[in-house]
């Protein structure tokens, strides 16, 4: 999230589409520290319209002019208040990375000082006087955007160089297996919809799978039933971990199996029926990558906790009340951007003013 500003200097937006509004107060206090001034409402508006203008050029096109007020990951909370969260954290951490950037001997040059100006200047050229306006895009808050943006980078970059990288090689160790997948969906070639296959249908599946489960050759058995075999790789830490691409089902299945041995049909509700093979104890490049990636893990979760600890050192509160007043009711559109109407169908820049 903290980097995805890197090219919104060239922007280009439009305009906005005004919806509805109400001013808000730039100097009153959004996320109050025990000692010093904070970060204002000002400043917190401007950031987060700077996502929001960021999300309108990438998915407006697609979804509209009421995606802000839906619920996008099922989780209960609009779009608008998922990113407004995301926002106030990254505030709060972006806040205390200026504040402790010393620590680490982190200062912005007076060259990087001139090269921060000059991409705020372009920012604010490159943008309509509206689409400025409606994101409370002051000079001195799109230079201290970049300047924030500078401390995290490198405040991060330090702390993640002070993190215990240790990976054993049992928590990097990756088994490797195939799989053949009889699911209970079906897709409609011509259409692309998907629907549940019948009960009849399931039985079929079942009988194929089983045949599968009890074959001397997995792979020539299941070429001949136009099934296609599919590999991947586990470990240590996706057993329990939700976030699998597969079901944990099948990761029970495996722990208990020889290499070279199928598995018998192992059933997930809703899915499909699942036959395995477990190929290898250990794959050499897939538990290089692991390793890889559980270092820059703890590397992450180091920098975190470190940020989460001079928060709470700094009493950092949000201002509920005040960030309630920061609305995406006003829609941006970057330049020959094509937006879909409410009838499904594009449209070109009406609404907007450039």
């Amino acid at each position: 999230m903290k980097r995805i500003f890197a090219s919104l200097a060239a922007l280009g937006l439009a305009g906005a589409l005004l919806i509805s509004g109400c001013g808000i107060n730039a100097k009153e206090n959004l996320i109050k520290v025990s000692q010093g001034e904070g970060i204002e409402l000002g400043y917190g508006n401007f950031v987060a319209r700077l996502m929001q203008a960021q999300y309108d050029a990438s998915y407006r096109s697609y979804y509209g002019d009421r995606y802000w007020t839906t619920d996008m990951s099922g989780k209960g909370k609009t779009l608008e208040q998922q990113v407004k969260e995301t926002v106030a954290d990254s505030l709060k951490q972006q806040y205390v990375a200026r504040q402790h950037a010393a620590d680490f001997n982190i200062s912005i040059s007076e060259e990087e000082s001139k090269k921060i100006g000059e991409a705020a200047d372009k920012f604010l050229a490159a943008n309509s006087e509206e689409a400025v306006r409606q994101l409370g895009a002051e000079r001195d808050y799109v230079v201290r955007f970049f300047e924030d943006q500078y401390y995290y980078y490198h405040v991060e970059q330090a702390l993640e160089g002070q993190a215990d990288t240790t990976v054993s090689d049992e928590e990097a160790n990756q088994k490797k297996f195939s799989y053949v997948k009889f699911a209970f969906q079906s897709t409609d070639s011509s259409t692309g919809k998907t629907s549940q296959v019948t009960e009849e249908q399931k039985a079929e599946l079942m009988k194929q799978a089983k045949t599968l489960s009890t074959s001397a050759d997995f792979d020539t058995t299941a070429k001949q039933m136009k099934q296609t075999v599919q590999t991947a790789n586990y470990g240590k830490s996706d057993v329990g971990d939700k976030s699998y691409k597969l079901p944990q089902a099948v990761l029970t299945a495996l722990e208990g199996m020889e290499v070279g041995k199928v598995s018998d049909v192992v059933t997930v509700d809703n899915d499909g029926y699942y036959v395995l093979r477990l190929d290898s104890l250990s794959d050499a490049d897939a538990t290089a990558a692991k390793k890889k990636t559980l270092e820059n893990k703890k590397k992450t979760e180091h920098a975190e906790e470190v940020f989460k600890q001079w928060e709470n050192e700094d009493g950092m509160t949000l201002n509920e009340a005040a960030w309630s007043k920061v609305k995406f009711n006003s829609l941006f559109q970057t330049k020959g951007q094509k937006l879909k109407n409410q009838s499904g169908t594009n449209s070109g820049s009406k609404g907007t003013s450039s």
